[in-house]
């Protein structure tokens, strides 16, 4: 039968079967005598050997237990949440995160003067124009001719 041990034991000597090590998933291949009396075996009220099925079902709860914590959950949230972060960082060519990815130096320029636009509109003044021309389409008269308006006339009944 094959047992694990809850002690660490690095290999076992006993005098009628003679000295056995673990195999390479730390577990010892026993004869079923040997391993009915070693599973009687406990230390401070916990058994010192165990079988795969035993194994199985203390591995398993304690899994369960650490999902169930909360710490445990936020730690494995902030660990996902990181890895997105750096993945993002990849995809901007290596960019830090948060950073703004390089453009090529027109649009730069172009970006550039649409956030002084911005700044300008939300301080309250009037922007001056991309062009610094006068505002009209390049090819554009401009704003036309004015109109004269007539005054009102005075009522002659009045």
């Amino acid at each position: 039968m094959r047992l694990y041990s809850r002690m660490n034991a690095a290999a076992v000597d006993d005098p009628e079967y003679g000295h056995i090590e673990p195999g390479e998933d730390g577990a010892f291949s026993f004869e079923d005598e040997l391993s009915d009396r070693l599973l009687k075996f406990h230390h401070k009220g916990k058994p010192a050997w165990e079988t795969d099925e035993q194994r199985a079902a203390r591995m398993h709860d304690n899994e369960m237990a650490r999902r169930r914590d909360p710490e445990s959950l936020y730690s494995a949230v902030a660990g996902i949440a990181d890895l997105t972060r750096q993945l993002a960082g990849l995809q901007l060519g290596g960019a830090a995160p948060g950073a703004e990815p390089a453009l090529p130096p027109g649009v730069a320029a172009e970006l550039e003067a649409l956030r002084k636009q911005v700044a300008e509109l939300q301080a309250g003044q009037r922007p001056a124009p991309a062009g610094g021309g006068s505002g009209a389409p390049e090819g554009a008269a401009g704003p036309g001719p004015k109109r004269k308006v007539a005054a009102p006339r005075a009522d002659p009944a009045g």
